[in-house]
């Protein structure tokens, strides 16, 4: 007897009242047959918990969680469904990558993110490296995630209490308990990156803070990496008040402690030559700066999310509507 098909359940969460045409767009254009996958639209204001309701009511076996901006490729779902079929895999996804069509300063951000120096290991979200193989949650992102839903069950679902970096938390408790994960680098979403350089430094400043809010509830080994731009800010503040308690400011620069920074720079040289090459000698240019931003943001952020209590983000009463939707938006 021949066992039924898997199916795929894709939850978009979604502020109330917003519509996903980006998500329902691409979804729309996917040559997976309809009556093997079906789209839940959680709408609120409280990320963590539309996922884990919208959960709740799945049919499928697998969970696929996009943003509502989130446009898959026409073959991610038959994709989807190959890997969890052949692979031993509790939990699969692939990049967040920057469309053609984006503006220049997009591109430039798009750039950074997908950059080891400014993301560490974490780049693969952000740009296609390597080959499909198992990974660890800081490769895997949740506006292009698929997780088994027994497994997504098994473990409580998404941590209510964090945003962002409630799927890195989950995700490091799966692999924990055994579950695999699956990074496949042609399993991607096209999503735009932020438009603005305060929106893109706010961002870096969230995922920091985040990931101090993961460190300090759920702690693990897997957290050490990312304390480097926390503990780079703390050299950098430890150096500046050095130097402005000296009577020669240039004093602190010239000794052997000051060495890292000079290396730091000089990798952000290399960065901009490297953008500068892709993008344009303005790109270039404004990209160090950027990066070097964008690492202060982060290690702030960290150290806040570390010493300063978790706000409740989740409450019951909270209004969170789920909707059965067809492709054309409309609900069942």
């Amino acid at each position: 007897m021949n066992e039924s098909p898997m199916r795929i359940t894709v939850i978009i969460a979604a502020r109330a009242g917003q519509t996903p045409r980006r998500a329902l767009a691409g979804l729309s254009g996917c040559r997976l047959p309809r009556n093997r996958f079906e789209v839940l639209l959680a709408s609120g204001c409280q990320p963590s918990r539309q996922r884990n309701l919208a959960s709740k009511e799945a049919r499928g076996e697998i969970l696929y969680f996009l943003d509502d901006d989130s446009k898959i490729c026409r073959s991610a779902l038959e994709r989807l469904l190959q890997i969890f079929a052949k692979r031993n895999a509790a939990a699969a996804g692939g990049p967040s990558l920057c469309p053609k069509d984006a503006p220049p300063l997009q591109r430039i951000f798009a750039a950074l993110m997908g950059s080891w120096l400014v993301f560490g290991p974490s780049c693969a979200r952000y740009r296609q490296v390597g080959r499909g193989r198992i990974t660890t949650e800081k490769e895997l992102i949740l506006c292009n995630l698929a997780v088994r839903r027994s497994e997504f069950e098994r473990l409580g679902g998404l941590d209510e209490s964090l945003y962002p970096n409630e799927e890195n938390a989950f995700l490091d408790r799966l692999a924990r308990k055994g579950g695999a994960l699956w990074h496949d680098p042609d399993l991607a979403v096209y999503r735009y990156p932020r438009d603005t350089i305060a929106a893109f430094l706010l961002m870096f400043f969230r995922y920091g803070r985040g990931r101090g809010e993961q460190a300090r509830r759920h702690p693990s080994r897997g957290s050490i990496l990312n304390f480097v731009p926390a503990l780079f800010v703390l050299w950098l503040a430890a150096l500046a008040g050095w130097g402005a308690a000296s009577t020669n400011w240039a004093d602190p620069w010239r000794l052997p402690v000051a060495w890292p920074l000079w290396l730091y720079a000089a990798l952000l040289g290399c960065l901009s030559l490297k953008i500068a090459n892709s993008l344009g000698i303005a790109a270039g240019v404004l990209a160090a700066p950027l990066a070097g931003l964008a690492h202060g943001a982060y290690g702030i952020g960290l150290w806040k999310g570390l010493f300063f209590s978790v706000a409740k983000r989740s409450s019951a009463n909270d209004e969170i509507e789920i909707t059965r939707v067809d492709l054309d938006g409309e609900a069942k």
